[in-house]
């Protein structure tokens, strides 16, 4: 076998090489996998795999990321990890902020997704089950019913983790209807979002030699107004604290 190696017909340095990745470069993700004893051949197939099919915004991506990796910061969660926190729900106070608890058993939680079902914005045959976790009845619902719409449901998860946001940090009180109004929001926001970047996005046309030669370049710059004009440019934020604004008048 060694007899049968081809040498090369120039000398080269010899090089550091990471076996245990396929491009010979290192990476955390392989010194993981074998401090695991993880087989880095037959790597398994991701259980959660659907998540990058769907298609939702940018921010709610991440949110099902962090959810389908049990790393969203849920007080239990924190408590299990070794913080010095209460572990109790901030909506009900009687249970362990878990992630099933917080989405799937609060009351809170069920009031919100009672009032979508009754709204009809999601689907009544949702599979709500006391023994399955909120991931065993996201993959449940994805896999058992391809035309759920699983981007309200999420929509939903996510408003529920906002609000619950607001009663740890902002102190505010939940308010289902709120929930399902600004999961309705963000829901909107991706269609729209959506629909404007097909609609604007540019066409990859051939162009002809005589087009390519009438193309210029067209430098886009502040000009000054003509006489008895001004220009202005303002902008402004908002928050509950208060507001404030600026703006630049030029002549």
């Amino acid at each position: 076998m060694i007899l049968v190696i081809p040498l090369p017909h120039k000398l080269f340095p010899d090089l550091v090489c990471w076996g245990l990745s396929g491009n010979g470069n290192f990476s955390t993700k392989t010194v993981t996998w074998a401090a695991h004893g993880l087989d880095l051949v037959h790597k398994p197939v991701w259980e959660y795999n659907w998540l990058q099919k769907l298609d939702i915004m940018p921010k709610l991506k991440i949110f099902l990321w962090q959810l389908c990796h049990s790393s969203l910061p849920t007080r239990g969660t924190l408590s299990d990890r070794g913080l010095r926190v209460d572990p109790a729900c901030p909506f009900c106070h009687s249970e362990v902020e878990d992630m099933d608890h917080l989405f799937l058993h609060c009351t809170i939680a069920q009031g919100c997704w009672n009032l979508a079902i009754s709204h009809n914005w999601i689907n009544a045959n949702l599979v709500f089950s006391p023994q399955l976790t909120v991931l065993q009845m996201l993959s449940t619902t994805c896999n058992a019913r391809p035309n759920v719409h699983m981007d309200r449901i999420i929509s939903l998860l996510w408003s529920i983790w906002k609000i619950r946001n607001g009663a740890v940090f902002r102190n505010t009180s939940p308010n289902p209807g709120l929930t399902l109004i600004r999961a309705k929001q963000a829901n909107v926001e991706r269609r729209i979002r959506h629909k404007f970047t097909h609609q604007f996005q540019p066409t990859h046309q051939k162009l002809s030699a005589s087009t390519r030669q009438m193309k210029t370049t067209h430098w886009v710059a502040w000009r000054k107004p003509q006489g008895g004009f001004i220009k202005i440019n303002f902008d402004g934020s908002k928050s509950l604290q208060g507001a404030a604004g600026g703006f630049i008048i030029r002549t």
